[in-house]
């Protein structure tokens, strides 16, 4: 059953590249890193999907570790994508080179805090929900860095929300942080996941308006 969510997921994500893929703003590396970002999403909700079809063994086992990479590299990389956002949309303190600064070394802090946690010192082991066959962590701990991330971006999404009057970022990075917080326990991660999607739609419509006002 668990899988049904997951499969819908990777629609949803081949629909965002599209979309971000066709958006006419002027290209940037923080354009492309949104496509990463969701490429990489697409690639955790996919795997996950498709577990029972491969099997209990090494290769799923290293399938799955690539998502732990990707978690650990690709998501502090959202702050960037914030930061620039903000930048656009006139934010004051996001026109000063050392808040730039500043960013980069909490993006990098956190990169590193992940790989410690979630790549270098990661046991993970089978588990089946909700018919889903996947590995997790033999001793899970709570995502810091995962939660940081979301943190950043609500406080970013607040003086784009000031300077420009739209909420949208700062609603979807809030749904994001209420539905990553419900227990989960004999669950797959459904919902995070869900609010995963809800928080990468909140930066396209963020995007879009960009857009508009480029145009």
């Amino acid at each position: 059953m668990g899988n049904l969510f997951y499969w819908a997921y990777c629609i949803f994500y081949i629909y965002f590249c599209t979309a971000v893929y066709h958006l006419k703003v002027k290209k940037s590396v923080y354009h492309y890193l949104l496509l990463l970002i969701i490429i990489g999403l697409f690639y955790d909700n996919f795997i996950s999907s498709i577990g029972f079809l491969i099997g209990e063994g090494l290769f799923l086992k290293f399938l799955n570790f690539i998502r732990y990479i990707i978690h650990a590299f690709f998501t502090p990389l959202i702050c960037l994508i914030a930061f620039r956002l903000a930048r656009a949309f006139n934010v004051k303190l996001a026109q000063h080179t050392r808040s730039e600064i500043t960013v980069w070394i909490f993006v990098l802090a956190l990169i590193a805090l992940g790989f410690i946690k979630e790549v270098a010192s990661a046991e993970i082991i089978p588990t089946v929900r909700w018919g889903m066959l996947n590995y997790i962590h033999a001793h899970p701990s709570i995502p810091v860095a995962a939660i940081l991330v979301n943190l950043f971006v609500i406080i970013v999404a607040v003086f784009i929300w000031r300077a420009t009057g739209w909420p949208g970022l700062f609603i979807t990075s809030i749904l994001m942080f209420v539905l990553a917080a419900v227990p989960s326990k004999g669950l797959p991660p459904i919902l995070g996941n869900a609010g995963e999607i809800i928080f990468i739609y909140g930066f396209i419509m963020a995007e879009k308006r960009l857009s508009g006002k480029q145009g």
